[in-house]
């Protein structure tokens, strides 16, 4: 039997890691579906779509989770933007083949604790999370403070560049 195949179950339950926690598909499923809730979406498409019925609804609810157009830290962040960050990587795991994993970089920069959630999307350079929202609230500083409307043209761009 090879080493990886042996196993010995020595009666100590193993913690999850912090990062695993994180991934968990239920956990950011279930958080996903609070910003889905929040503004009024059934379900997250199965291609890209440009939400336009529920676009005013999602940019209120994203101008309260950001006041001034800031990036949280993780002490500020509201309860709002980890449901928001679950949507968006849901939605680009669908139109842009996106993976999840943990970033190495940057990671004094989280707006997380412990974790730094990053997103490889196919075709695109690697982002983390805190930077893919500095990115969205940059642009929506443009579009108005329209940080969904932002988010929505940001991932149509990384819908582009996957096919």
């Amino acid at each position: 039997m090879a080493d990886e195949q042996m196993s010995m179950d020595l009666g100590v339950p193993v913690e999850p890691s912090d990062w695993a926690r994180w991934v968990n598909v239920d956990r950011r499923k279930a958080q996903a579906q609070k910003f889905l809730d929040r503004i009024g979406i059934q379900g997250i498409p199965d291609e890209f779509s440009w939400f336009g019925d529920v676009e005013k609804s999602a940019n209120i609810a994203l101008s309260e989770a950001f006041p001034g157009m800031e990036l949280p830290t993780p002490e500020t962040r509201s309860n709002l933007v980890d449901p928001f960050v679950c949507f968006l990587g849901e939605y680009l795991t669908k139109i842009a083949e996106a993976e999840w994993y943990d970033s190495p970089v940057d990671r004094e920069r989280t707006i997380y604790e412990n974790v730094n959630p990053a997103l490889r999307c196919k075709g695109s350079a690697d982002t983390t999370v805190t930077d893919l929202l500095q990115d969205i609230l940059n642009h929506g500083k443009e579009l108005d403070d329209r940080i969904f409307t932002s988010a929505m043209v940001i991932s149509h761009e990384l819908h582009l560049n996957s096919l």
